[in-house]
């Protein structure tokens, strides 16, 4: 009996809305994670922490899936297709390429940001210098 009032009551086009608005939410958050699970080699049995960098490679995604495909109230759509000039690029599709963007900036923010040891940073302090800028943690493609 619900279903049947909700089904007169809420129009589809309603429910396409929110969930494209869902998409916009997760898929970055999931690509965020997903890249942190792959590029974080800290030990996982530590106490969570609030890493705001992972927050801020979350909300570029978010911010990235809204430019490509404005989605949501009409007071939002109205200012970022008049503020941004987002919009332009809804043919592409929104979910893979904020996925995508999302999972990079995620990758790379925890690469650079990889803690070191003590020595592992002066020996790489010292190789910049010298100009021998190798990084022991990050693979070498020369043979």
């Amino acid at each position: 009996m619900v279903a049947v009032v909700l089904a007169a009551v809420v129009h589809l086009g309603d429910y396409e809305t929110f969930l494209f608005l869902l998409g916009s939410f997760f898929v970055p958050l999931f690509a965020v994670v997903l890249a942190d699970h792959l590029t974080n080699h800290r030990p996982r049995d530590r106490d969570p922490s609030v890493r705001i960098s992972m927050i801020a490679c979350w909300a570029l995604g978010f911010i990235a899936y809204q430019w490509i495909l404005p989605i949501g109230p009409a007071w939002w759509t109205g200012w970022v297709l008049h503020v941004v000039q987002a919009g332009r690029l809804g043919w592409l599709g929104a979910s893979l390429p904020s996925f995508t963007f999302a999972f990079l900036l995620a990758a790379l923010a925890n690469t650079l940001g990889r803690p070191r040891t003590g020595q592992q940073a002066s020996n790489l302090l010292a190789n910049v210098v010298d100009g021998t800028d190798t990084d022991s943690s990050v693979v070498s493609t020369s043979t």
